[in-house]
């Protein structure tokens, strides 16, 4: 069966593979806070918000019925006026809220058995929980983003958003090799420059990465 997963859940399932990225594999206060970043992304490349006046982010689609983590994200953003680096820094020091967010992103994918939820214990004393993807799935993923941007096919704004997101957060390495990371810059920008206003947004949304990175 073939799963169709939101931009925040594939970066999930990439992120999260500690049997690839061994310690480079994000903290997990990181790790959701990266994932949010990644729900802000897709409502921003799907035109649900937009950045208004003072880059302060705007819920412009009311009647969208998505992910139950892309509508707990449109709450909060529809309660407050904010700026992407913002709303990432404040995401940051959630809490509860950001742990109930993340939730949202990983059950469905654990429910489907993409991902492995696991219980351990953190130096032997405290109880912890860790999340180990499909292979399948991870695989098929990152065949995707190969057959895409470094074969020349038709690429997918999914496709190279999730790329700068593992560029962004140092995890493109882990699956790729020094060669293929700097062809596959070579071609997102070569599509910044291709699809001119049509991919205004993923111009918007490189400069919106550059803000998640600052302070995390």
């Amino acid at each position: 069966m073939v799963h169709s997963f939101t931009l925040a859940q594939e970066f999930v399932l990439l992120a999260s593979d500690s049997e690839t990225h061994k310690w480079r594999r994000p903290m997990r206060s990181y790790l959701r806070t990266y994932a949010a970043g990644a729900i802000l992304i897709g409502l921003l490349s799907e035109e649900v918000i937009r950045v208004g006046d003072k880059g302060k982010l705007v819920v412009i689609e009311n009647q969208y019925n998505g992910e139950a983590a892309d509508l707990m994200m449109l709450q909060k953003l529809k309660q407050s006026s904010k700026t992407m680096k913002e709303w990432i820094q404040s995401i940051y020091m959630w809490g509860k809220d950001s742990t109930r967010l993340f939730q949202a992103v990983v059950n469905p994918l654990v429910l489907s058995g993409c991902l492995k939820e696991e219980q351990y214990r953190m130096m032997l004393l405290f109880k912890a929980t860790r999340y180990v993807p499909s292979t399948v799935h991870k695989d098929r993923i990152i065949q995707r983003i190969r057959a895409e941007l470094l074969e020349n096919g038709p690429v997918t704004k999914q496709s190279a958003l999730l790329t700068m997101m593992l560029e962004m957060s140092k995890l493109l390495k882990s699956y790729f090799s020094e060669y293929e990371q700097l062809e596959l810059k070579k071609r997102v920008q070569r599509l910044h420059e291709e699809k001119g206003g049509e991919w205004k947004s993923i111009r918007l949304i490189r400069k919106t990465m550059e803000d998640m990175d600052i302070g995390l």
